[in-house]
This record gives structure tokens, sequence and C-alpha cells, in this order.
């Protein structure tokens, strides 16, 4: 969790995505955020950012394992802040980031296959 939604946040947070597989290669989709449009946005050498056309929610590979954390990891958990759920146990998110076989097959469509090969 960063304090802020913002290109400095952003920066940290690809680096640190990175920095934790320096041995993979790593796509990243990026919509129409402003922190994802910052100049100086400059992605670590293991990972590929492309950008998803404008209102295009449903090609935003990353809402699908999200889903499969809510439905599976946090169902009925109610919250009024990010703060609580970051207070929430649980190591849900870190074990399906390590499951590649679970990860694979919700965010491995053939556009994104296909960035990693061009």
């Amino acid at each position: 969790m960063l304090p802020h939604a913002n290109g400095r946040c952003m920066r940290l947070f690809l680096g640190e995505v990175a920095a934790r597989r320096l041995g993979d290669r790593i796509i990243m989709v990026l919509d129409g955020a402003g922190r994802h449009q910052n100049r100086e946005l400059t992605p670590p050498k293991n990972l590929r950012l492309p950008k998803l056309p404008p209102y295009s929610p449903e090609l935003k590979p990353a809402e699908h394992p999200r889903d499969e954390l809510r439905e599976k990891s946090f169902p009925n958990l109610v919250s009024g802040s990010p703060d609580a759920l970051e207070g929430h146990p649980g190591s849900a998110p870190r074990e399906m980031g390590n499951d590649i076989a679970r990860v694979k097959p919700i965010v491995a469509w053939p556009w994104v296959i296909e960035t990693l090969v061009n």
C-alpha cells in the first residue's frame, strides 16, 4: 500500500514489482489513469507497459485476478477504508502472485502473449 496514487508512487511500485521478479519478464497493462501517463515512468528492463485503448475496462487483465481474490479469499469482507483492508490478515495476494499455474489462465490472453513476443 502506498500513500498516494501518483507518478512518484507508481515508479516506486514498478520498481518493487520488478525487483521481486528479477528473473521474470513481466507485462503490466496500464489504463488511462494519470499516474500511468507520467512521462517519467520508465519501466525496469524486465517490465513491459502496454497501454489499453480508452474506455476498455473489459480488456484489463488485472480485473480478473482481483475478482478471483475477492471471490475466494475475501468473501463478504466489508471495509470502510483501505487502512482496514491493509490490516486484513491473510497471504492470499502473495500466494496468488507466486502461483503461476493459477494466474496464467486468468491473464494470459492472446494479445498479452503477443506483447511478450514482440
